[in-house]
């Protein structure tokens, strides 16, 4: 656990990642395009190049995914609220501005495993939304970090306004679970961005997958 916190107290690292994901969005697709203008296009790509394949198991391993309580949610500058329903469930919403906001879960994995995080993100308004780190780390029952699941890095840009009803959904393989491995933990990381609106998370999930 000491990998997350050493991520959380360290706003420079933060920017760092989130730069060099941009960075390399930016030379991988197109500087004009977002991620959310892309993303239709890099999903049907990837369905093309699909074999037959399926979630081995559409059972959710995040606890409270609709966040009817919270209480299996560590949340920093972010609560469960009612003002914008996702599919008649609460979302989270993050605090807007320069405040670093995060919500994160630690859960049961089965070695050799892959799994599939999806979740919706939207903004409040039409002003501009803020960077979003996901993450994932592996860790042994002892709680040594064994290794980086997941990494994925979202544009201020990438979010509808909620009250057009459109969110920007979500959806990434984790890398083979490791054979030591017991339990993940996710992080759902709002970096602080000068003038921005809040943003809301929602529908997330955590499902096994056939790779």
């Amino acid at each position: 656990m000491a990998h997350i916190r050493h991520y959380l107290a360290n706003e420079k690292e933060r920017e760092s990642i989130a730069q060099k994901g941009q960075a390399y969005a930016i030379k991988r697709f197109s500087y004009l395009n977002t991620l959310k203008s892309v993303w239709p296009e890099v999903m049907l790509e990837w369905k093309r190049n699909q074999k037959p394949r399926a979630e081995a198991s559409l059972a959710n391993r995040l606890k409270d995914a609709s966040f009817s309580n919270g209480g299996s949610w560590l949340m920093h500058n972010a609560q469960a609220t009612d003002l914008y329903p996702r599919n008649g469930a609460r979302v989270v919403q993050f605090e807007p501005g320069e405040a670093n906001a995060y919500i994160q879960q630690t859960f049961a994995v089965t070695p050799g495993k892959h799994y599939l995080i999806r979740s919706q993100l939207a903004k409040v308004g039409k002003g501009i939304g803020a960077p979003v780190n996901i993450l994932l780390y592996w860790y042994d029952a002892a709680g040594q970090l064994l290794d980086t699941g997941l990494y994925g890095s979202m544009f201020p840009t990438d979010f509808p306004d909620a009250a057009s009803n459109q969110w920007f959904s979500y959806r990434a393989i984790t890398t083979q679970v490791p054979r030591h491995a017991t339990h993940a933990q996710l992080l759902i990381n709002k970096l602080g961005y000068k003038g921005s609106v809040p943003l809301l998370v929602a529908d997330c999930s955590c499902t096994e997958y056939e790779v």
